[in-house]
């Protein structure tokens, strides 16, 4: 549900603004599984087989149902691929692509929570956009280029805005279900508390932004549009757009949508917000009516708060806190006492009044901020959440994602010792999604997610140890946030069966207790959506271990509510006018608890003695989407047993033909790549060709991977030839450090010598001798890679060698190459609020025969990027290498040009690249660079010193600016790493003093 629905553009364009969004890709090397039914693919590891085996028999009856209200089917068979490897609920679909499940179910606070299940939910969802997307264009003039091109997205991808794309697919989920985000009190929640606060987007902000809830807009706003729309104009209309959008007439979005819904969609969403404000005040003063009660202000805050926890001795308040967007989170500890002001800002005040006394002193509208007393701020990454006091005050559980090395990310325990910092691992690679100790100390309950369900365990704080107290089942039941009584005999969670949250009581060993299934059963109907029935989640016990606090969506609303355990009967404690969450009960009988605002989520608190309101009468559904609508009755799908699952062995292939090339300094070549590759990445092959001026790389390749081992395998035959002596330089000549007649009978004289003699190519007439060897190189190279990713840090390693054949140009002859090279990447993050620090190390070696000569070489490169988050950066990037190049120097270092395109660039490392001059730029057995850059918003300004020669010490400098976007490997889309890179720079040093070059290109691989 992130990125969905984009198309290869979109995907593309996205990289291009913020290339670190490229998503987790499956674990090849697992044992894969395919299901196949009439219209669907579906490719999972066998640890999900459950799971996936639910989603393939629901598919075909979503098929069916959402193609009939989209009025569009795709034309192929579409490809399903399940994987979880972030442990968190998620989903993304492209036309052109595989739609992605992951199966993490999502907790019930969550956006996505309401539903009938998950699973359900999820497909529905993914579906409708491949089918709402993939309507092909009527034009003649785009089918043909739909037909030619390799990739080419639809008319609705290329045209409609986020909010429509996102909007739609959540209309037909609410309608498909009966329940999700339409139906759910959290979409009228956000509508209600932004339209009362007049804080609803403009037109142009409905698409999303950086800011608080920015980003769900497009979801949740945009379906209640939609909806809005529709109901004006009728069912067709929607539909109507669609079609208008691919018609054989190229229209905008504006043109399509304002010949459906007479008027242009910024107008129409001006009276939207204006009919939604009028139904929120309607709302606001129903609360009011049934006596609103929404505590007192504790917090005011901005960004997301979670999971407040208040110490047993009820002095300190530990809050999960996530300021920003896309910022980890941290834990910080509060003080509960009421602010009172210190001496010296008592005094400050008084004597700002005697030197002003006219002045106006600061109206006291919130409370003031507090000094967090204790913080576990996020590193590299990883983001603590859920915490939990331990007996005696002293400690708190923590739960924290960590990497697996393969991967994939789950969430562990820690203990924290929030007054000196100290932090000890308890579990590792377990998933624990949060954990509440028990009043020994020695263990906790918490709930463990994986296969598409959460388990409630218990967890040996000493060993992290797991015993499951009660199992979860894929696509039928699931755990959440257990909280063990204060006695320790009792355990309340919130399980979700069907899509309902309902409280469950256990004893200590997982039997349940209580409360009855029938008086749970009994509940009246709420207003959330899921099948009629309200949902209770958040579950915590009073101090004294008599009742639960609870949060209910009974009265339409999120509020807090009292439950008897004994009964499962309850009584509302909030009636706020937007939304009341996590419940946080306090030794005094106070209950602090969260409250959704417009510019984040806030921390209030009832005071002493907590106690429950009179039921309120029912919100009139009328007022939708201010509240919930009236329940929907959305026929079951049906569920069909799906065909026993297969070997995934290569899996379903895709094709994508790539334009490539580059010009510059060195020369300019045109070419065009190949790239095969199956859904998940298990086997991948490239055919490159370039063809251009006498001095570019020539030549071809045929290269494949195979990543269904680990380590993975890559192997690949090539031809190429490379000229920098015939590079387009004028002026006169004088050979660079290290390079000449003294350096081994390298000079003018040398060239056409001999199969590697013209190492130096040298022109009377050029500017710059060329300090690199010209080439024709052709052979077979052989390398395996393995990756260990973690948050935060990571390590690669390669190792490979080559058997190739290297021919002077104009010679007649040649002269045999083989090497071996090995080489190891480490890397580091570190998170210090909004900065982000990385740091990357670098060491390769290799070593081999030229003609029979032996040759060696190292390198050693580093790397450090100091950057704002969403703002800008400044990176470093250093290199020093040592060559034992052997005769002839063909084996020197040669800086300038662009990474060799046409074979693994570790066969040739003496080649340094650098776009923005000529190859040969310096040369010479020992070389070192320097290079600073301040990059902002896709684009950088770079400043760079390179020396090489016999020793380091003359150094030439370059400066410029250029646009470089790296785009992954996403095999999903059958897409091979890109690189694309646009620049101007100038040179300062002689021989090529204060010239400037544009160069830029698109290179194909790794």
């Amino acid at each position: 549900m992130n990125r969905s629905g984009m198309g290869t553009l979109g995907l593309l364009l996205l990289a291009w603004a913020s290339p670190s969004v490229a998503q987790p890709l499956p674990r090849p090397w697992a044992d894969w599984r395919t299901i196949s039914t009439e219209h669907f693919d579906v490719h999972h590891p066998a640890e999900l087989a459950a799971w996936s085996e639910a989603a393939a028999g629901r598919l075909e009856a979503i098929h069916e149902t959402v193609s009939a209200l989209i009025e569009y089917a795709p034309e192929k068979r579409v490809q399903v691929v399940v994987y979880d490897p972030l442990g968190v609920s998620n989903g993304f679909a492209y036309p052109a692509g595989p739609v992605v499940l992951w199966p993490t179910p999502p907790e019930p606070a969550s956006m996505i929570a309401a539903s009938r299940g998950w699973t359900e939910l999820l497909a529905v969802h993914e579906y409708a956009h491949v089918a709402h997307l993939a309507r092909p264009s009527r034009n003649p003039r785009l089918r043909w280029l739909s037909r030619v091109l390799p990739v080419f997205p639809g008319p609705i991808a290329m045209r409609a805005p986020r909010w429509a794309v996102e909007g739609y697919a959540t209309v037909i989920e609410g309608r498909v279900t009966g329940s999700g985000r339409p139906n759910s009190a959290w979409r009228a929640a956000v509508l209600r508390e932004w339209a009362l606060a007049g804080m609803l987007p403009a037109y142009g902000g409905l698409d999303g932004g950086r800011g608080y809830m920015d980003p769900a807009m497009a979801y949740l706003a945009g379906s209640a549009f939609l909806e809005w729309l529709e109901a004006r104009e009728g069912e067709s209309s929607l539909p109507d757009l669609w079609r208008r959008l691919s018609a054989r007439r190229v229209r905008t979005f504006e043109e399509a949508f304002t010949g459906v819904f007479g008027g242009p969609p910024a107008e129409l969403w001006g009276a939207f917000t204006v009919e939604v404000t009028e139904k929120a005040l309607a709302v606001e003063d129903a609360v009011e009516a049934a006596g609103g009660q929404e505590g007192e202000p504790f917090q005011r805050l901005s960004g997301w708060t979670d999971d407040p926890a208040v110490s047993p001795d009820g002095r300190h308040l530990a809050v999960v806190r996530q300021p920003e967007t896309g910022r980890p989170p941290e834990v910080v500890v509060w003080t509960t006492a009421d602010d009172t002001l210190t001496t010296a800002a008592i005094e400050a005040r008084e004597r700002a009044r005697r030197l002003d006394p006219e002045d106006v002193p600061d109206v006291e509208w919130r409370p003031r901020p507090k000094t967090p007393v204790a913080r576990l701020a996020p590193s590299g990454g990883r983001g603590p959440r859920a915490p939990r006091w331990l007996p005696g005050g002293e400690s708190i559980l923590v739960v924290r994602p960590e990497g697996t090395g393969d991967g994939r990310v789950r969430s562990d325990v820690f203990v924290w010792r929030w007054r000196d910092g100290g932090l000890r691992r308890v579990t590792r690679g377990a998933g624990i999604h949060d954990a509440d100790p028990e009043p020994d100390g020695r263990s906790a309950v918490g709930t463990r997610c994986g296969g598409g369900a959460c388990d409630l365990v218990r967890i040996d704080l000493a060993t992290g140890a797991l015993t499951v107290l009660a199992a979860g089942e894929p696509d039928v039941r699931s755990w959440h946030r257990p909280r063990v009584s204060p006695d320790g005999r009792r355990i309340a969670a919130a399980v979700n069966e069907r899509g309902i949250w309902r409280v469950a009581i256990l004893d200590r060993e997982g039997t349940a207790v209580g409360p009855a299934e029938a008086a749970e059963a009994a509940r009246p109907a709420g207003q959330n959506g899921s099948a009629g029935r309200a949902t209770r989640f958040d579950l915590e016990w009073t101090v004294d271990g008599s009742a639960l606090v609870a949060v209910s969506d009974q009265e339409g609303i999120h509020d807090l509510e009292r439950v008897d355990p004994a009964t499962g009967a309850g009584r509302p404690l909030t009636r706020v006018r937007s939304a009341a969450l996590s419940p946080a009960p306090a030794p005094d009988g106070g209950v602090f608890f969260l409250h959704l605002t417009t510019h984040g989520v806030d921390v209030r608190r009832l005071p002493p003695p907590a106690a429950p309101l009179d039921p309120a009468p029912p919100l009139d559904p009328a007022l939708a989407p201010a509240v919930p609508p009236a329940p929907l009755a959305a026929p079951e799908l049906a569920r069909e047993t799906p065909p026993a699952a297969r070997p995934y062995g290569l899996g379903p292939r895709r094709t994508l033909i790539l334009p490539t090339g580059y010009g510059g300094a060195e020369g300019w070549a045109l070419g065009a790549a190949a790239h095969g590759v199956d859904a998940i990445g298990r086997l991948a092959w490239t055919a490159r060709g370039l063809l251009g001026s006498g001095s570019a790389w020539r030549g071809g390749n045929a290269a494949l991977e195979w990543r269904g081992w680990r380590p993975a395998l890559a192997l690949e035959a090539f031809a190429a030839r490379n000229r920098p002596s015939e590079q387009d330089l004028d002026g006169p000549a004088a050979p660079p450090d290290g390079i000449g007649p003294e350096a081994g009978g390298i000079g003018p004289e040398a060239v056409g010598a001999g199969p590697v003699g013209n190492v130096v190519g040298f022109e009377p007439a050029s500017d710059i001798v060329a300090g690199a060897a010209d080439l024709e190189y052709a052979g077979a190279a052989a390398r395996i890679e393995l990756e260990r990713p973690f948050l935060g840090s990571g390590r690669a390693y390669r190792a490979g060698g080559s058997l190739g054949r290297l021919e002077a140009a104009g010679s007649s002859g040649g002269v045999d190459r083989r090497l071996v090279h090995a080489g190891v990447d480490a890397w580091w993050l570190q998170t210090r609020g909004r900065l982000v620090l990385r740091e990357r190390i670098s060491l390769e070696g290799a070593a081999g025969e030229t003609d029979g000569e032996g040759w060696s070489r190292g390198i050693a490169r580093l790397a450090l990027a100091a950057e704002v988050r969403d703002g800008p950066a400044i990176r470093l990037d250093a290199l020093r290498g040592r060559s034992d190049p052997g005769p002839g120097g063909f084996e020197a270092f040669s800086f300038g040009g662009i990474r060799p395109p046409l074979f693994d660039p570790a066969l040739v490392s003496q080649r340094l690249s650098e776009p923005a001059v000529p190859v040969g730029y310096a040369s010479g057995e020992e070389a070192a660079s320097i290079r600073i850059a301040w990059v902002s918003e896709g684009s950088e300004i770079f400043y760079r010193w390179m020396s090489a020669g016999d020793s380091i010490g003359r150094w030439k400098r370059v400066y410029g600016s250029q646009v470089a976007v790296d785009v992954p490997w996403l095999p999903f889309l059958a897409i091979p790493p890109l690189e694309v890179h646009v620049g101007v720079a100038r040179t300062l040093d002689p021989p090529l003093e204060d010239e400037t070059r544009l160069y830029g290109g698109l290179t194909i691989g790794r």
